[in-house]
């Protein structure tokens, strides 16, 4: 079996859903603005420069705004997000990859580091049931802020991955050798572990350093925004 991974900012999508996602609370005159918008690119700096391994700080920073929210806001401020930020972010490039690797037969997947109550609804814009992305922690219906389990982030992603197989998700496939071929589409050096994880390595408008790195090992760099 084929398993071709794609991640979802700034690869399938030309923006960060998590930076949206507080633009659009501000919009929408769910949070403070003033308060939250400055600390999100704050956030951004922080995911930029590198550091954790994975970052749980970085995660939680985002997600505990689901927690601010009842869950029947949530996902009525989660449906007006898809509709008026993401959808119309989608482009012909990015369905026109997905639809040929279907079309070939590929297991397609979606791994991401935002977290998996927003994503889960972008993954299904593209039609992609499969959804590897950072799990929130919750109390019965509730939101607590904070994640669950490894996010899947940086290296962290690798291990999500390495679960994900070892659950049976594919039926007759346990380990990442009983693959007959691994591919992965991203934008960023940090997701260098997966990339150099896979068996093909795809930059998708890659940052300067990826697309260094993947100059100099002849990795396939492609544009899709």
């Amino acid at each position: 079996m084929v398993l071709t991974l794609f991640d979802l900012d700034h690869t399938l999508l030309p923006l960060d859903t998590n930076q949206a996602w507080i633009q659009f609370l501000a919009d929408v005159g769910a949070i403070d603005g003033e308060v939250m918008l400055p600390a999100a690119q704050l956030m951004k700096q922080r995911y930029l420069a590198g550091g954790a391994d994975p970052d749980v700080v970085f995660c939680e920073f985002f997600i505990e705004t689901l927690a601010r929210f009842s869950s029947a806001t949530l996902s009525a401020l989660r449906e007006q997000f898809i509709d008026e930020v993401v959808a119309p972010a989608i482009s012909a490039s990015a369905r026109g990859l997905i639809d040929a690797h279907r079309e070939r037969g590929d297991f397609l997947a979606i791994i991401t580091a935002t977290n998996e109550f927003i994503t889960r609804a972008v993954a299904d814009c593209f039609l992609i049931d499969t959804l590897i992305a950072t799990a929130c922690e919750r109390h019965g219906e509730a939101f607590t802020g904070r994640v669950s389990g490894i996010p899947s982030m940086r290296s962290g992603k690798v291990v999500r991955v390495t679960q994900w197989l070892a659950s049976g998700a594919l039926p007759g496939i346990r380990t990442r050798d009983q693959l007959e071929h691994l591919r992965f589409y991203s934008d960023s050096i940090n997701d260098l572990a997966l990339l150099e994880y896979a068996d093909e390595p795809i930059a998708v408008n890659a940052d300067p350093m990826l697309k260094r790195i993947a100059t100099e090992r002849n990795w396939q760099i492609i544009t899709l925004h």
